[in-house]
């Protein structure tokens, strides 16, 4: 096979993070940029993930509950609950979908992180909303080829993404292009990349809120693993 060709998804996925920056996907590249791979907040897995904070906000700072953030039940509790209007344990409960030990024993591990109060009379309230940074979040699908699975897979990552890519070398990425509006209509973007490190966004989306907070804040959680690069 040709030297111009990559023969496996792995090569791709490294030749892509070798020469990848934030400035192919937003104009707005200036902050803290941290890199993961193989997202754990959504359905499926992103292959490549960028989140941007804010200024003055270290990944690092949630260190200590990334595990707490990246729960799903907790995440729930943090996206449901408010600063202003204190909620009770049974009107949670259908919410989340939980029995009642696994909704208290979150609650426990939230009020103890810090990032949920009591009322006196046994209600819950989040922290003040500046207790988690801004954070924008971009996910890449990479594929060698099946450009539809690619697609699909890539809209699950919607859930906590602002923006999702799939990525594949030119020549499968100018054949997914003659699908151009498939990918338009699901608002993925569409990157062709070249073995010299090259990348050319053939379709690019438009910014949109994550369909569910809950994962955005499991991102935040995977974000702040130690061993994360920036």
């Amino acid at each position: 096979m040709s030297s111009q060709h990559f023969r496996w998804e792995s090569e791709l996925s490294e030749s892509f993070q070798e020469n990848m920056t934030p400035t192919l996907w937003t104009r707005h590249s200036v902050g803290t940029w941290v890199c993961a791979q193989e997202s754990t907040c959504s359905e499926g897995r992103a292959d490549i993930v960028w989140g941007k904070f804010e200024e003055g906000w270290p990944p690092t700072k949630f260190q200590n509950h990334a595990r707490l953030l990246q729960n799903s039940t907790a995440s729930r509790l943090l996206a449901i609950l408010r600063q202003r209007s204190a909620q009770l344990e049974q009107d949670l409960l259908p919410r989340i979908g939980v029995t009642a030990p696994v909704l208290r024993k979150w609650l426990r591990a939230l009020v103890e992180a810090n990032f949920v109060t009591t009322t006196q009379d046994g209600r819950f309230r989040a922290m003040p909303r500046n207790t988690f940074p801004s954070v924008e979040i971009c996910s890449f699908e990479l594929k060698l080829k099946n450009w539809q699975r690619a697609l699909y897979q890539a809209t699950r990552y919607r859930s906590f993404s602002h923006r999702v890519f799939v990525v594949m070398p030119v020549k499968g990425a100018y054949v997914a292009y003659q699908h151009e509006e498939q990918f338009r209509k699901a608002n993925v973007g569409l990157v062709a990349h070249e073995k010299s490190g090259q990348s050319r966004v053939l379709v690019r989306p438009k910014k949109r809120s994550p369909h569910a907070g809950y994962r955005t804040i499991m991102a935040l959680g995977m974000f702040s693993q130690p061993g994360q690069s920036e």
